[in-house]
């Protein structure tokens, strides 16, 4: 038994102009929200917390990085670790270390990053 794929056209007059350009041209696999979706430029936020870890670490951002989203994406991950912790976090992580009866491990003082995830899974977040 063959199925018929085509759509009824017979109460589609509201509806025929919904479903079309819902795709990019040749992409058949799925719709923007889809995984294989590629980007070609960075997102603005992406673009700004880039440019603050490049500042914070005295580095200057790749070029590259301004205008291709994998450059940016790999720049970020690549240093986002580095960025030192501020004052206000160690202070904080400190006093939850002293409350709480848990050592900070050294690895998680030297990364801005890593200490906001530690603050957080000590206050149960």
């Amino acid at each position: 038994m063959a199925f018929n794929r085509q759509p009824n056209r017979s109460n589609t007059s509201n509806n025929s102009n919904n479903n079309r350009n819902t795709r990019a041209p040749g992409n058949n696999r799925g719709t923007a929200g889809s995984s294989n979706v590629q980007r070609s430029n960075p997102t603005d936020k992406m673009l700004t917390y880039a440019r603050k870890i490049a500042d914070e670490l005295s580095v200057e951002l790749p070029v590259e990085a301004e205008t291709s989203f994998d450059a940016c994406r790999a720049f970020i991950d690549a240093n986002a670790d580095s960025v030192p912790p501020t004052d206000k976090q160690l202070s904080l992580a400190q006093r939850l270390s002293e409350s709480n009866g848990v050592d900070i491990p050294d690895d998680v003082l030297a990364s801005k990053r890593k200490l906001s995830a530690w603050i957080d899974e000590q206050n149960g977040n």
